[in-house]
């Protein structure tokens, strides 16, 4: 019940929280049992409208995560059930193989076989490039403004000098 608590914390309790990238990994999102709950609670705060969209404070991404063997994460497709936030940020699902098996027993819902597979490492490793390339970014703008600072205080002191 991760991502149902996760989405009406997002959407319902707290939705000025900034989130960079939401991952939601076996997920009921999709139920219907599940959305006609949140549907209601939609009507409840919107003056009757039903639409479900992606939390406000989602910033960039809404990854969902499937195995089509996993009976919790049966109706995968988010997409097709929640619209995009004013951002434009709606869920992009893949469908993926989670292997995870103990004794022989297979669970196509257990969290290590979703937090393994190669779309997630994918989804994590992309996310974290970012977060470098944007320090990186922020350093040379940064430095780039100090330099500025000290081209215009040395023109400053030669016209003061009349050097």
């Amino acid at each position: 019940m991760g991502s149902i608590i996760t989405f009406d914390v997002l959407t319902f309790l707290i939705p000025e929280i900034n989130i960079h990238t939401l991952v939601t990994i076996g997920s009921p999102l999709g139920l219907p049992v599940v959305i006609s709950k949140i549907a209601s609670e939609y009507r409840k705060i919107s003056n009757g409208h039903t639409y479900m969209a992606t939390p406000p404070g989602v910033l960039n991404n809404w990854f969902n995560l499937a195995d089509i063997q996993d009976k919790v994460a049966l109706n995968y497709k988010l997409n097709d059930d929640f619209s995009s936030n004013l951002l434009g940020i709606s869920p992009i699902d893949f469908m993926i193989v989670n292997d995870y098996e103990i004794n022989k027993n297979k669970n196509p819902h257990k969290s290590f076989g979703y937090l393994r597979a190669p779309e997630m490492s994918k989804i994590l490793g992309d996310f974290i490039v970012q977060k470098k390339k944007n320090f990186a970014n922020r350093l040379v703008n940064k430095l780039d403004q100090v330099l500025e600072d000290i081209k215009v205080q040395t023109e400053f002191v030669k016209d003061r000098l009349k050097i």
